[in-house]
């Protein structure tokens, strides 16, 4: 999944959170751990558009560019390797 924050910030993955309690044989509680995911470099970066382009530049120094084309909620774009449908979505 690619995200387009509002903030101009993009990640092409979502954060992963999990946690964990422990407890004795007895049943009393004996602590927790938890862990969360961190996003590498080439997954966070930021992103800009004109009227037909849409550029990517990920944290890590790649750089992608997208023909695009917005209508309502949804968006196409498009490259040599094929169409990409988008959906808009809340955060």
């Amino acid at each position: 999944h690619m995200f387009l924050l509002p903030d101009g910030h993009c990640v092409r993955t979502s954060r992963s959170i999990a946690s964990s309690m422990f407890y004795d044989n007895a049943g009393n509680w004996a602590g927790f751990a938890d862990a969360e995911s961190r996003l590498p470099l080439a997954d966070r970066g930021s992103w800009s558009a004109t009227t037909a382009l849409l550029a990517l530049e990920m944290d890590d120094g790649s750089a992608y560019e997208y023909r695009y084309h917005v209508e309502g909620s949804k968006m196409t774009t498009h490259t040599s390797r094929g169409t990409k449908f988008w959906m808009r979505s809340r955060v």
